[in-house]
């Protein structure tokens, strides 16, 4: 039987997101992993094999708790498009507060991640495909049970939507105002809705 790590895995997920999202992933180091999470760069090496290693559980840990989110919203309204849009104003919260989950560790890799690392950059795009899956889950429902007019294919809607998450992402990083996010994100949904 293998030694156990003696750290907490999540603890160490949690630390190395910060590096990644402060850094980006070429930029970040095994030096700047260590100084952040504790860890010698053994460890790394045995927990994680490398740097891409770390970077896809990173990005599995990251995936896991949006999704999470979104899956709380739904559980915790009877309508599917009220469970999207508590979501989206969890985002619009974090992006206007400038909190860490502000600045999407997806987006910023599906830009940020070198055309050498062809498997790390499919692995971001199926995490990406992955919460896109869950909103277009929310979207089906939502209009089986009426709760949107339009007819618009709920794929071509769920994309849409994932443009809206990337577009707060972006603003946030250019530290627009509150009220343009709120903005946006009213009329994003009136026009789900069908709303003039």
């Amino acid at each position: 039987m293998g030694r156990q790590p003696a750290f907490e895995r999540s603890d160490v997920l949690d630390k190395a997101s910060k590096i990644f999202l402060r850094n980006g992933f070429q930029r970040t180091t095994i030096k700047d992993i260590t100084k952040a999470t504790g860890l010698q760069p053994g460890s790394i090496y045995s927990a994680f094999e490398n740097k891409s290693g770390l970077y896809t559980e990173v990005i599995e840990h990251y995936t896991k708790r949006q999704i999470g989110v979104i899956d709380e919203c739904a559980k915790q309204h009877s309508k599917s498009l009220d469970a999207l849009r508590s979501f989206f104003n969890l985002v619009a919260d974090k992006s206007k507060n400038k909190t860490p989950d502000a600045h999407c560790l997806l987006v910023y890799g599906a830009f940020e991640i070198p055309e050498t690392e062809k498997e790390l950059r499919y692995y971001v795009q199926l995490k990406l495909q992955e919460i896109e899956s869950r909103v277009y889950v929310l979207l089906v429902k939502a209009q089986e049970n009426e709760e949107i007019v339009c007819d618009e294919d709920p794929i071509q809607l769920a994309r849409f939507l994932m443009t809206l998450l990337f577009g707060y992402r972006v603003l946030a990083r250019l530290q627009s105002s509150s009220e343009t996010i709120d903005n946006m994100l009213d009329r994003v949904f009136q026009i789900i809705e069908n709303k003039k």
